[in-house]
């Protein structure tokens, strides 16, 4: 199931997150993470896990363009997982 992010501004850097807590067993924790977008028009940086939540930071984007960013994550006991949402880029 794709995720809906609210509408970013080509011009605007804005911070996202995604919570796996939903997604992890007990005592399992994220070891990592990786956030790609499906275009080089849109720039993914500043990826962090903190604790059960990924963070990430994009900017630039062409106005009028949808774009899917893909989560990654594995876990400390070797699962990995993706989800993904789409961030529409608009004028505001």
């Amino acid at each position: 199931m794709k995720h809906y992010a609210p509408p970013k501004d080509p011009l605007a850097i804005l911070d996202y997150e995604m919570n796996w807590s939903d997604w992890l067993a007990d005592g399992v924790a994220l070891a990592s993470a990786s956030v790609t977008a499906d275009s080089a028009d849109l720039a993914v940086s500043g990826t962090n896990v903190d604790g059960e939540v990924v963070r990430w930071r994009l900017s630039a984007g062409v106005a009028g363009q949808t774009y899917t960013v893909a989560v990654q994550v594995e876990t400390d006991n070797g699962q990995v997982d993706r989800r993904s949402i789409s961030v529409k880029v608009v004028n505001r």
